[in-house]
């Protein structure tokens, strides 16, 4: 954790000494603007926040995504030209938490130029990850994403007062959404044959506690990282006691780990999407946080074994 981080703060430092160098920044020739037809120019750091902000800001924002799909945002590192892109935005987006440690560094330079900066996560009480980090995956908990959208919608009425009672409007909308996916997880897995898991990262920390979920995680905060061979070894203990009869994986991460538990132990290999970010193929279908939650639900179901 420690040398990824490194890696990519160095790396961040090298955008920043660019960007500098082409004078970017507030103090340099961009400045903020709002996009064609006057909307709101935002940028938000991966999938989930800029999903929650275009719900929240409807046909008066224009969001722009800095992770494409298929990129895993553990590992991103922002180019010139994404943050240049910041730059220019009225506000910008981020979930907080240590999710995007290349956020945290330009955020008070982007609000001196003056950018309204959403940390989606301030207010909300972190829970510990591995080491001293905190778990930064709160907008799988949907009683969070609706804090998390709360916190958009104030930015955006920062941003653009006159349109307060359309953020309000959407806002109360979209939650009132999250706020019926909340009853469903309840009550979908109020009946389960079991409460244990075992997903490919920690990702799922929020979203366990909520719904009463013991979850065994194979990796730690980052998917990437490889687990040393005594947690592989705990976690296909952890699978043998409990009797697990499915591994979850993710699609934006190699599930080499989750197939090596589940053949270890006899189990087979099933979705649990972090919504980290959508892949090519889920972006064409017209995928979205909510229906992609459905589906993790229903997979959830499968592997807790829940009553009809």
């Amino acid at each position: 954790m420690k040398r990824r981080l490194f890696w990519l703060l160095l790396g961040l430092l090298a955008v920043l000494v660019a960007c500098m160098a082409l004078g970017l920044g507030p103090f340099g020739r961009l400045g903020t603007s709002p996009a064609p037809g006057g909307k709101v120019r935002v940028t938000a750091s991966f999938y989930t926040m800029a999903e929650f902000a275009r719900q929240v800001g409807g046909d008066r924002v224009d969001v722009t995504t800095m992770i494409p799909a298929g990129v895993e945002p553990h590992e991103f590192l922002p180019t010139t030209q994404d943050i240049a892109g910041a730059y220019k935005s009225q506000v910008f987006v981020y979930n907080g938490a240590g999710l995007e440690p290349w956020a945290d560094k330009i955020s008070g330079d982007l609000g001196a130029g003056g950018v309204v900066v959403v940390n989606a996560s301030d207010g909300i009480d972190l829970m510990a990850g591995e080491g001293s980090a905190y778990d930064p995956h709160v907008w799988l908990d949907p009683v969070l994403a609706q804090r998390e959208v709360d916190n958009i919608r104030d930015g955006l009425i920062r941003a653009d007062p006159k349109d307060r009672s359309v953020y309000e409007q959407n806002t109360a909308a979209y939650n009132q959404k999250l706020a019926a996916l909340d009853g469903a997880f309840r009550s979908g897995l109020a009946s389960c044959a079991r409460r244990d898991i075992v997903t490919s990262h920690q990702a799922f920390t929020y979203l366990g506690k909520r719904y009463g979920l013991d979850v065994m995680a194979i990796s730690g905060l980052s998917p990437d990282e490889e687990p040393p061979p005594q947690k592989l070894a705990e976690v296909a203990r952890f699978a043998r006691q409990h009797n697990i009869h499915y591994i979850f994986f993710e699609r934006l991460v190699n599930p080499k780990l989750s197939q090596t538990i589940a053949t270890e132990v006899g189990a087979q290999t099933l979705v649990f999407d972090p919504l980290e970010g959508l892949t090519q193929q889920e972006a064409g279908r017209g995928e979205d946080y909510l229906s992609v939650q459905r589906e993790n639900l229903a997979n959830l179901r499968r592997a807790m074994e829940c009553g009809s």
